[in-house]
């Protein structure tokens, strides 16, 4: 079994990586603390096309040169995002 990302997969989990660096791990801590809900991280998300990304309609990132996103896409931005707040919060 190839354990090795895929030219796609690393491509995604860079520009995971940017945004938790550029957008999460900034406030993670601050808004953790008070309670605050990451409304414009959400939306941010949204915009990138990560809701529903596993859903079987049509090409939500074909606009990356992504389509057909796998449980392993979704286990890259999970890693991530997870990475991104704990490293910060706890």
């Amino acid at each position: 079994m190839d354990f090795e990302l895929s030219t796609e997969q690393a491509a995604f989990r860079d520009l995971i990586r940017e945004f938790a660096r550029r957008s999460i791990t900034p406030v993670a801590r601050e808004w953790e603390l008070a309670g605050r809900y990451p409304t414009e991280i959400v939306e941010e998300m949204k915009t990138m096309g990560l809701f529903g990304m596993l859903w079987p309609s049509g090409d939500r990132l074909s606009w990356l040169g992504w389509s057909g996103l796998t449980i392993g896409f979704a286990g890259i931005l999970l890693t991530i995002l997870v990475d991104a707040v704990f490293s910060v919060v706890y």
